[in-house]
């Protein structure tokens, strides 16, 4: 089990003599020739970012500890991208083991039993868990308070000295089973700061690495350091941010921490595979089933306009119109069919229906809409 420890504090000047512990050596850049530009541009495809390429005649420095060489950047696919997907660099990471999508679609339980004593914390420790679930983006990721056996179990506990609070990470891809936080820190901080460490410490037990790990000298060790794609080399507004020299009040993600979450726990809509009318002249769609799905919701925006006849008007009338939309019916199936709203031709009105995917933790993500469908019925008396 690796436990990832958040300091209390970190001087400014710790943080310097760190940054120059670092003896490798900076080597110079020689001029680009055309190969040695095309080398370049094809280590920037694989994921690497520029400023971290050094030219060192045969081959690149990259990273600082990496060489590679630029006789087989030339043969192509001799070497594999790192980058999981097209679209640019990465940088946002992650254990090499996440938490197991199984899991994290049935939802994270979290026991808070432990800390009950303490109305403040107990309090930023529901607050972090919503702040996780609320978070924007086609992701998955909820957790669930329960009293009893849970995934993840939040103490006080008795820490070295100068630290706050400390996670697990994954363990055989299942969340890191404890979160500590300092007795003794248990005043020092802001309700808006708790928040902040518990969402930075719960991040942990579901698999983000500090998001600027590289600059701290963390180890790689025995969980990993995978780079998400299409993230900064470091994201400074992360809130998985190592040893900020003020611990912030939580405001909000980075939008690469919720791209790291959409790619590490990603939430897929349904696709439609129909859209019509049945025999009878009702509104008829059907979708494509989403794995690990519990359910899908099917919801609806309408507008109706009809003639109504009053004297009191200079034309003799006017037009109403009505806009609604809500619920409609939850279902486990793959298609829906509008059964009170026959097409009639009678007036205008049109709705729009929206698929939305249901996880078996009862959080909804992920929609697929329609385009506007004619529903009419008599005009009104």
């Amino acid at each position: 089990m690796t436990r990832r420890i958040f300091p209390l504090a970190v001087l400014a000047a710790a943080m310097s003599l760190a940054a120059c512990a670092d003896r490798t050596p900076v080597l110079p850049r020689a001029p680009a020739s055309s190969a040695t530009a095309a080398g370049i541009e094809r280590l920037v495809e694989m994921g690497f970012a520029r400023q971290d390429i050094v030219d060192a005649g045969d081959h690149f420095v990259v990273e600082r500890d990496m060489a590679i060489s630029k006789a087989d950047l030339a043969i192509p696919g001799a070497l594999h991208s790192r980058v999981a997907v097209p679209g640019g660099p990465r940088g946002q990471w992650s254990v090499s083991n996440p938490v197991q999508q199984s899991v994290m679609q049935a939802g994270i339980t979290v026991n808070l039993s432990a800390i009950s004593s303490n109305s403040n914390w107990l309090a930023a420790a529901r607050a972090a868990m919503l702040a996780w679930e609320e978070l924007s983006g086609d992701n998955t990721i909820k957790f669930i308070e329960t009293t009893g056996t849970a995934n993840i179990t939040v103490s006080f506990g008795t820490l070295s000295s100068g630290l706050v609070a400390l996670g697990d990470f994954p363990v055989s891809s299942q969340p890191g089973p404890t979160v500590t936080i300092n007795s003794g820190a248990a005043n020092s901080f802001s309700a808006g700061q708790k928040k902040w460490l518990l969402v930075h410490e719960l991040g942990h037990n579901i698999g983000y690495r500090h998001s600027n790990w590289k600059t701290l000298n963390e180890p790689v060790g025995q969980d990993g350091a995978d780079s998400i794609p299409n993230t900064p080399s470091s994201d400074l507004s992360s809130v998985m941010l190592g040893n900020p020299s003020t611990i912030p009040s939580f405001s909000a993600f980075s939008l690469y921490d919720k791209r790291a979450a959409e790619y590490l726990y990603p939430a897929t809509a349904p696709t439609l595979t129909s859209v019509g009318y049945n025999g009878s002249g009702y509104p008829e769609l059907t979708w494509s089933a989403v794995s690990g799905a519990y359910g899908y919701k099917v919801r609806f925006t309408s507008g109706v306009e009809w003639w109504v006849e009053d004297s009191s008007r200079y034309e003799g009338g006017y037009w109403s119109v009505i806009h609604t939309n809500g619920d409609i019916t939850t279902t486990t199936g793959t298609s829906y069919t509008e059964t009170t709203l026959p097409y009639t031709g009678d007036g205008w009105c049109q709705w729009q229906y929206q698929v939305w995917t249901i996880y078996p933790s009862g959080k909804m993500v992920g929609f697929v809409g329609t385009s506007p469908m004619d529903i009419c019925w008599p005009f009104p008396s």
